[in-house]
């Protein structure tokens, strides 16, 4: 009698077995994603901000050990300087072998498991015709003026869809400029002779003090795997300190972390 009591029944059985391989399947698919993010590491630094991914996550480094405590691979200018250790103060300073490293052109650097590439990216500042034809198209799609006088305009080539033809980002601006109907900052990529706005804020002259304007910092592929991804910052005009950056996927015309936040 006892024995009957505990027996488990054929459809007990088969419902005990679907949730044992439901919770295996669950752990093989989870697990290795779980273990992989663990591992991969990313530590970014410029001049402008200082950022990381670990543990699965993007943050604001705060702490000096995830910079001070192993070498960086350091790029002046966007060419390549080699590894150095790093020490903030104000600014970064560049040591080897315990010897300080001078450098007078824009700093980035990044260490960690993940084997990222730096892209050297042609930035142009002179507007061509062909510039004006593609921008005319963004402003008639977000009901601007015409009006090619910027006071910032930056211009990224590069051949963001591996098809060998080169590219577009553009940052421009009419921030703090007199007699403006309407004020903008708007970020844009131009690909295979599509527009996508990555980020904009249009707004009147007061808003220009509140509101940030934005400017390309780096163009990068974290993962090695040609999925680019730009930095670009928020600078803010009458907010001192609290200008900060951004991090877009370029290839899948998405967000991935605001650290404005």
């Amino acid at each position: 009698m006892m024995n009957n009591k505990f027996k488990i029944d054929k459809g007990s059985k088969i419902v005990l077995f679907i949730l044992i391989a439901y919770v295996v399947i669950i752990i093989c698919i989870f697990l290795p994603i779980y273990l992989k993010n663990r591992r991969e590491k990313i530590y970014i630094i410029s001049d402008e901000f200082k950022i990381k991914y670990e543990n699965g996550k993007w943050n604001r480094i705060t702490n000096p050990d995830d910079y001070e405590t192993e070498n960086f691979h350091i790029y002046e200018d966007g060419n390549y300087r080699g590894e150095y250790q790093v020490i903030y103060s104000n600014k970064f300073h560049l040591y080897e072998n315990g010897r300080n490293v001078k450098y007078t052109g824009i700093l980035f650097g990044h260490r960690g498991t993940l084997d990222l590439s730096y892209l050297n990216a042609e930035t142009i500042e002179t507007i061509q015709d062909t510039d004006k034809e593609v921008i005319t198209k963004v402003f008639n799609e977000n009901n601007l003026p015409i009006n090619f006088n910027f006071n910032l305009y930056q211009k990224m080539n590069y051949n963001l869809n591996d098809e060998g033809t080169m590219d577009s980002i553009y940052c421009i601006s009419n921030y703090y400029m007199d007699g403006m109907d309407k004020y903008y900052s708007i970020i844009f990529t131009y690909i295979d002779g599509e527009i996508n706005i990555v980020d904009k804020i249009i707004t009147d002259s007061d808003g220009t003090y509140e509101e940030p304007m934005f400017k390309l910092s780096n163009l990068v592929d974290i993962r090695n795997d040609n999925k680019y991804e730009l930095l670009y910052m928020n600078n803010y005009f009458s907010q001192s300190g609290t200008d900060c950056v951004k991090l877009y996927n370029v290839s899948k015309e998405k967000e991935i972390h605001n650290f404005c936040e």
